[in-house]
């Protein structure tokens, strides 16, 4: 090693990410090394459907509000946090669904069912 030293012309930023307790995983030492922390909590209900929306729009869907009425009734109020990021591979799992049976790619209920079964592993 020559010992010398250059500059990198970026400045780094470090993010961890994880869905457990940090606290669960680090000691308290390492996590006031942290600055800055940011908590992500699971999106009220008007807040998850005005998200869903925005991704049946994104994605030219027809608009189905029993969609998301189904997946509170069997999941969301049985235990299972809902999460954003639920919207978009949800519906893009309903996209692959109806590409795999040829059909035009619409949005129901029966079909939000055959997508949360899969993407949640009800097999």
């Amino acid at each position: 090693s020559s010992g010398k030293k250059f500059e990198v012309p970026f400045e780094q930023l470090t993010i961890f990410s994880t869905n457990l307790d940090p606290k669960d995983l680090v000691d308290d030492a390492f996590l006031r090394r942290i600055r800055h922390k940011v908590g992500i909590l699971a999106p009220e209900r008007d807040t998850y459907t005005r998200i869903f929306n925005a991704q049946v729009k994104k994605l030219g869907m027809n608009p189905c509000p029993e969609a998301v009425d189904y997946l509170y009734e069997r999941y969301y109020n049985n235990g299972r946090s809902p999460r954003a990021s639920d919207c978009r591979d949800l519906l893009e799992t309903v996209q692959s669904i109806c590409r795999y049976r040829r059909q035009p790619v619409q949005l129901s209920r029966d079909l939000m069912v055959d997508a949360s079964a899969s993407f949640i592993c009800e097999f």
